[in-house]
C-alpha cells in the first residue's frame, strides 16, 4: 500500500496488526522511523522479525535449531548475514500457522536498507508467509515493488491511497456545496465566496 505522507499509512498499519492480533494470527512487525532510518540496517529489521516469531511460538523449538541453541549457550547475538537471517526467518515463520510480516514505512528506510529488504521480501515466496507493506509513492520503492510482485507473488495487490482519495473526491466536493447552502451563517455569502472555500477545501485536504 503506498500514499502521500499523512494519508494514514500507519495509522492503517497499527490496525492490521491489531486486528491480526484479534484473530489470534501469529505475526511479526517493524516500523520505520525517519528519526532513526540512518543508524537502521536491513539486518537489524531481520534480526526483529526472527525474534518476534521465536518469541510466540509455544512450541518447544530450540532443540530443532542448533544453530540458534549454539548463538543463545554462547551468548551470542543473532547473525549479520542476510543468507542466515533469511533461512531462520523462513524457519521461524512454519512454527506458525499462517504468519503475516508487516512492514510499514519502507520509504523512511536508507536507499540501500529498503532496496536489500525488498529483495529478500522476494525470496521468500514460500506460500506460507504473508505481508503487508507500506510506503509513500517513490519511483525507487514502485519499481522495487512491481518488480518483487511480477517474479515473486502471483497473489498480491498494490493499493493507492491517493487513487482512493480521487473516488472519495466527489463525496467530499458535494458534502462541502451541502454545508453551504444548509448552514444558516453561509447562506448570504457570494458566489465568489463559495468557490474559493470549495477550491480551498479540497486542496487542502489533498490526500488526507
Amino acid at each position: 500500500m503506498y500514499g502521500k505522507p499523512g494519508t494514514g499509512k500507519t495509522v492503517i498499519s497499527s490496525a492490521v496488526i491489531d486486528e491480526l492480533e484479534r484473530r489470534n494470527r501469529r505475526l511479526a512487525y517493524f516500523y520505520c522511523d525517519y528519526q532513526t532510518a540512518k543508524d537502521i540496517q536491513a539486518t537489524d529489521i531481520l534480526r526483529s522479525l526472527v525474534a518476534q516469531f521465536f518469541r510466540q511460538s509455544n512450541k518447544n523449538w530450540l532443540s530443532s535449531f542448533p544453530d540458534v541453541q549454539e548463538c543463545q549457550t554462547r551468548g551470542l547475538p543473532l547473525p549479520s548475514d542476510h543468507g542466515t537471517l533469511l533461512d531462520w526467518l523462513l524457519r521461524s515463520s512454519r512454527l506458525h500457522e499462517r504468519p503475516v510480516v508487516v512492514l510499514d514505512a519502507l520509504d523512511e528506510c536508507e536507499d540501500e536498507c529498503a532496496k536489500e529488504l525488498l529483495n529478500i521480501i522476494s525470496r521468500m515466496n514460500t506460500g506460507h508467509l504473508s505481508f503487508f507493506l507500506t510506503s509513500r509513492d517513490k519511483p525507487r520503492i514502485r519499481k522495487a515493488y512491481e518488480e518483487m510482485l511480477k517474479n515473486a507473488f502471483s497473489f498480491s495487490t498494490m493499493v493507492s491511497l491517493e487513487e482512493r482519495w480521487q473516488m472519495r473526491r466527489d463525496d467530499l466536493h458535494a458534502l462541502v456545496i451541502q454545508e453551504l447552502s444548509c448552514r444558516r451563517t453561509l447562506r448570504h455569502l457570494s458566489n465568489k465566496v463559495r468557490t474559493d472555500i470549495q477550491e480551498r477545501l479540497l486542496e487542502k485536504s489533498d490526500g488526507m
